[in-house]
């Protein structure tokens, strides 16, 4: 399964654990929570998409941006590096699955031809960044493989986490009542 956020009709998604809606004319993205997706994510509109909140999501597949942006603040049409409230909007996207995409081998996240992401990467295989990609925030994985320039935009101190963060304890939990089952 394959998720193409950025051409979807808008939609709300909303769990106990998390939110995820998706404003396709304001092409704002709200995270809250922790978000799991089997399969993967495919953003390659070639447009610049916002997101507000605190929030991680899972992947059971792959991360792939092919000439998009993924911002927590946009100014002029593209990523404001200077602009972003890490203390206010963090989006973490972790992706379990390995793919072969060209020139990346078992990777986890795939950026390439001008994609730009600002947030958190964490690949349990390896990541890719290819024909002027750039990231502001910190990423974790095996290996990065970077081809054909590629940008690192200063990280800026990330206060707040979304919860689940990998390497992040939970200090706090709470236990709800099950619901929808049978029997």
């Amino acid at each position: 399964n394959v998720v193409h956020i950025d051409t979807m009709a808008s939609f709300t998604c909303r769990t106990a654990l998390g939110q995820l809606d998706w404003d396709l004319a304001t092409r704002t993205l709200t995270v809250d929570g922790t978000i799991f997706i089997d399969g993967s994510i495919d953003l390659s509109s070639g447009t610049v998409m916002r997101y507000d909140g605190l929030g991680a999501i899972y992947l059971s597949g792959t991360f792939l941006m092919h000439q998009t942006q993924l911002c927590g603040a946009v100014w002029a049409g593209a990523c404001d590096t200077s602009g972003w409230n890490s203390a206010q909007d963090v989006l973490l996207i972790a992706a379990k699955g390995p793919q072969d995409f060209s020139q990346c081998t078992q990777c986890s996240a795939l950026l390439e031809q001008g994609a730009t992401f600002q947030g958190a990467l964490y690949g349990e295989f390896n990541m890719g960044f290819q024909n002027n990609s750039s990231v502001q925030g910190p990423m974790v994985a095996k290996e990065e493989l970077i081809q054909n320039s590629f940008t690192f935009n200063y990280i800026p101190n990330i206060v707040n986490v979304p919860f689940g963060t990998p390497g992040n304890s939970i200090t706090t939990y709470s236990v709800i009542s099950p619901t929808n089952y049978g029997g």
